[in-house]
Parts: structure tokens; sequence; C-alpha cells
């Protein structure tokens, strides 16, 4: 029954106008509570609400309008099904109206399997009620039983065949043949064998006579980087694909790569250089020179490049206007003779450093301030170098520049080792910007511990009274010209 949009209808409800040549039945809404049932001449019989046969216009039964169940006529529903092997002869779905039942369903074919049904899981323990009604999307689900014979499962580790499914089903002493090659994204097929550890290539002339499982091999293809399921050839490339608009964009690196020309980050990409157990090196270039927002989380980012000259030889430049995250990995510059190498020159932008560990062995500092604010509160920062200076981190005002700088948290801050010409502090302080240090752990087995060498007032260092932070030498901490505040809890 249909009011308004809306159709009503009891199930198993039965009208009959006896009346011809005119409409014997009709239907008034009544204040919103009851449907009234008209007739000249009819027979009606509701389930379990009686039956009557009039010859009168009169009304001769009310329903409640609470007690009808509604339904909308353009409510249409889909019924999907999944095979697990394709479209297996069925279409991908069918479509009911609300309030229909199942029904009858499509028999899918399967080369060597028999179709045991259709289940509302996917696990297949519930099998489908063909006499349900139909009140929203569904998927079914196919049930298979493999024919008898031998079962040849292959496994694909992640990868997609073409033309065949698994398990193959075959007579003993049959041998397989032609059994195409699998794909997956950014991988090169290597073969079929016979255990996961890959050491028996599988023999397609070798009648089969037990059940047994085909292993898919694969190696790496010729790609140095992904975003995604997209592989690049150069890991350039990739970088140069991340879009524009600052949206960040996880970068993999796929196998160790030696840089031969500096890695750019743009003004206008956010890159999240994931480089996992690969290593990155240089011996040429600066390895990476960032002008945008870049997060370093694991891996290795190494040179070797001995410089001389000033702007050559960094890890990381990162230049003004510029966002740098390093939360992990290790980079490290490794030239002991170089001069002017260092593992993170930055000339301006924001540096947050909260782990990782950042290590120089040349003559320079490890990590180089020259302008815009550096935060350390995780992580090491280490200077090994055994010739000179030595200094961990070092700020200088150079065009005007005045760095900030904040030390705090859990941050390590060390040179390691004992040096005889020109020794540095482990933070020394060379400019006339603002060093904040709060917090972490700055050690010097050289010199000192913190350095003011210029008239620096706005150097402040807040010791916490409960000794949690701890600042050491093997001689004394110079705060230079600069301003003290509260007191040092210990040195040694």
């Amino acid at each position: 029954m249909k009011q308004g949009n809306k159709w009503f209808w009891y199930e198993n409800t039965r009208f009959q106008s006896n009346t011809r040549g005119r409409s014997g039945i009709w239907l008034e809404k009544n204040n919103d509570e009851y449907l009234r049932l008209h007739a000249h001449s009819f027979f009606v019989e509701i389930p379990d609400k009686g039956s009557a046969s009039e010859n009168m216009t009169r009304p001769v039964m009310e329903l409640p309008l609470t007690a009808l169940e509604g339904y909308y006529d353009e409510d249409v529903f889909t019924i999907s099904f999944n095979t697990y092997v394709g479209d297996a002869n069925v279409p991908s779905s069918i479509n009911k109206y609300r309030g229909e039942t199942i029904g009858n369903l499509p028999t899918p074919t399967r080369e060597n399997h028999e179709f045991l049904g259709w289940y509302t899981d996917s696990n297949c323990e519930n099998l489908v009620d063909h006499t349900a009604l139909v009140s929203g999307n569904i998927t079914l689900y196919a049930k298979w039983q493999a024919a008898s014979g031998i079962q040849v499962i292959l496994d694909l580790d992640g990868g997609t065949i073409t033309g065949v499914s698994s398990p193959i089903i075959v007579n003993s002493g049959e041998t397989i043949s032609n059994l195409p090659d699998p794909e997956k994204p950014g991988m090169e097929f290597l073969g079929w064998y016979t255990d996961s550890g890959f050491n028996t290539p599988f023999d397609p002339t070798v009648p089969i006579t037990a059940d047994m499982t085909l292993y898919a091999k694969w190696q790496l293809g010729n790609y140095q980087a992904r975003i995604g399921n997209v592989y690049y050839e150069t890991l350039a490339g990739a970088l140069n694909a991340v879009p524009n608009g600052n949206v960040k964009t996880t970068v993999t690196v796929l196998k160790d790569i030696t840089i031969t020309s500096s890695l750019i980050i743009p003004n206008n990409k956010w890159v999240e250089l994931d480089v996992q157990d690969k290593t990155l090196s240089t011996s040429t270039c600066n390895l990476i020179e960032n002008s945008g927002k870049l997060d370093i989380i694991n891996g290795t980012l190494t040179s070797s490049y001995d410089s001389t000259t000033p702007g050559l030889g960094y890890v990381i430049l990162n230049k003004s206007g510029s966002v740098l995250n390093i939360s992990g990995g290790l980079l490290s510059q490794t030239n002991s003779n170089a001069a002017e190498s260092k593992v993170l020159q930055s000339n301006g932008g924001e540096v947050n450093i909260i782990g990782g560990r950042l290590e120089c062995n040349s003559k320079a500092a490890t990590v180089n301030v020259y302008g815009g604010t550096l935060n350390v509160s995780g992580g090491e920062i280490i200077a090994t170098g055994t010739t000179e200076k030595g200094q961990a981190l070092y700020m200088e005002t150079k065009d005007g520049s005045t760095p900030i700088v904040n030390i705090s948290g859990d941050a390590y801050l060390s040179n390691v080792t004992i040096l005889s010409k020109n020794p540095r502090a482990a933070v020394d302080n060379n400019s006339s910007g603002t060093l904040t240090i709060t917090g972490g752990t700055i050690i010097s087995q050289n010199y000192y511990a913190v350095a003011n060498r210029k008239d620096s007032s706005n150097t402040i260092i807040g010791i916490n009274d409960d000794g949690g932070n701890e600042f050491r030498n093997l001689r004394r901490i110079n705060c230079g010209y600069g301003l003290l505040r509260n007191r040092l809890h210990q040195f040694i």
C-alpha cells in the first residue's frame, strides 16, 4: 500500500476486488493515525488481523499506521559478489528493492573447484538465507572446495598473477608448464622456487606427485625510491615528484645511494625522507640542500667530502625560510682532514632536533648556526675530531644574523676527544644571538663545556635544583661576558 511516497505492506496481505469496471478498493488516511480501507465489493485478508467481505462503500477496516511497516519506493540496494577469483562468470553485483527476498543467485564457476554456496561472511561460515528480505547493501562470499587431485599452491609474496588461480589442481604425474610470470610493483620476478629460502628452482619438466607450494622470488627493480606505490629510478626524481603546497609526502629510499649532485628540497615542498636501513653518501657535494620542509626519521646520511671551501661539504645545508626536523637516523661527516665540512649548516629558518645522532670527525663543528632558530630537545650532537676545534655546536653572527639556540630536555652535546690544537668548547657561542640552556647534558673532554666569546648578554643558563641537568668539563664552565641566571647545580 502506498501513502505519499511511502509504501506500506503487511507480509502475506491479500486484497481482492469483486467489482468490475471501476476501482473497487481504495485507501484513506485518517488523522495521521489510521489507514482506512474502502471498497464497493471486496475481500481482504491480513494474517492475525482477520478478514472481511462487504458490498458497501463505508470504511470497512481501520489499520493503525504505527502497526504498518514502512518502506520507501526509491530504496534500492546492492548485493555484491566476492568470488576471490575475478568474475567467475557472475556479475560483480545485482540490485534489489527493499523488502524483496534475496532469492535465487548466480552460480560462479572456477577451474578445478566446486562451488559450495554464497556466505554472508568472508570466513564462509554463515550461509545466505535466500528467503531473507533485503534491507541494505550486502556482500556475499563464494565458498569453494578444490576438486580431487594434487594441489599446487602459488605463494606470490604480495604479487599478482593473471590467468591462473591458486591452488592449481593436477593429476599425479602431470607437469606444470608455461606458468605465467607474476607482477609486483617496483620488483623484478626472478622465478619460481620450491622452498621459501629460494634454494631450489622449480623445474616445470618434473612430474608432480604430491601437494606442493611454489614461491615467487623477487628482487628490487632498477629503482632508488618510491612514493606510495609509485617507483622512481632516481631519488632526485622522486623528490621532484613531491607535490607543491606543503603537503607532507613520504619518500622511501629503496637502496644505498651515492649522491654526486646535491638533493634539493624546494621552498614549497614538504618531504619526509624515509631512508629505512639504507645509506645516502657523498664525497663531492652537499648531500641535501633544504629550502622547504624536511623530516629526517631514520637511516644513515654521510659525507666524506674533503672541503676547504665554506659552503661545501655539509650533510645538510638548511637555508633561510626552511624547516628541518630530525627525529632519528645517523648523520655523519667522516673526513678528519676536512676544514669546513660539517654535518649541519643552518643559515636560517628553523631546525628541530629531537632524536638521532649527528657526528662529525672533521676539523669543523658538528652543527654550525649562522641564523634562524635551532631547538635541541633530544638526540646526540657529538664532535669526534682528533685534530682541532671540536665543537659540537657553534654559533656565529654573519651578515647581521642573530641566531637563536634553545637546548633542553634530553639533548646530549659533547666533544669526546682531547685536542692539542685550537680546542673549543662543546657549545661555543661566538654570536650576538640568544643561547638558552634549560636542560640536557653538555660534556667537554677537552675545553669548556659552554663558552661565550662575545659580549652575549642574551645567554641564559638555567639549572634545575634537582640536578636533572648536567654540565661537565675537566676545568670549569665559562660564561664569558654573558649573563648567568640561576645557579649551577653541579659541574666537574
